[in-house]
């Protein structure tokens, strides 16, 4: 933006001691002086401190789409139903829950993933000693769906294929995963989510 500083358009579109306009030639000449004069001595450009902070706005922009609660709860139902499903037709249900149990640290377990996503979704793992937030939340329990889904594909719901799985499990954890995750669909998910995702899985929670 051009700011013009302390010229007189009276002064330079009027005659000398004459109230009559100059005439169209005369003031475009004039103009063009006065800009030249203007772009030497009075010209203030804007500077960065006019420029918006972008990666502010894009925080408050992330923020206003970050899943809540209940679409972290409905991923979570989402990849219960098909861990259940399969650990069930195995034979390895109970085992299962065991570890989710163990691994999470809700305040109860349950065989309808409903049920049990209400309380897994607030389990402690998630809350200590980092709180999660629920986008956080959300894209472990989205990389948990594909894991067993994976497992379902493959027809790997056996007794022994869901006894593997259920280590695999475990070791994908949101406390073990950086350290001891072996599974490649589960670990590569976890990396897009955790290492390649966004600042809001790291956020404090409520916001």
């Amino acid at each position: 933006m051009i700011r013009l500083h302390h010229f007189s358009l009276q002064k330079l579109f009027r005659r000398n001691n004459r109230s009559k306009l100059l005439s169209p030639l005369s003031t475009t000449t004039l103009m063009a002086v006065f800009f030249s004069i203007a772009l030497q001595f009075g010209c203030a450009s804007d500077s960065f401190d006019d420029v918006p902070d972008t990666e502010e706005t894009a925080s408050y922009y992330l923020l206003l789409i970050a899943p809540t609660r209940e679409s972290a709860l409905a991923k979570c139902i989402e990849a219960e139903t098909v861990a259940l499903s399969c650990t069930n037709d195995a034979g390895r249900q109970t085992q299962y829950l065991s570890a989710v149990s163990s691994h999470y640290r809700p305040a109860s377990t349950s065989t309808v993933a409903t049920t049990l996503c209400n309380s897994e979704i607030d389990a402690g793992v998630f809350n200590s000693p980092t709180i999660y937030t629920y986008a956080a939340r959300q894209c472990h329990f989205e990389c948990n769906r594909q894991f067993w889904q994976s497992q379902r594909d493959s027809s790997l719901c056996t007794s022994s294929g869901a006894s593997t799985a259920i280590i695999h499990h475990g070791e994908c954890s949101p406390t073990n995963w950086r350290n001891i995750c072996q599974n490649n669909t589960f670990k590569s998910c976890l990396i897009d989510c955790f290492v390649n995702g966004t600042d809001t899985y790291f956020l404090p929670q409520g916001y």
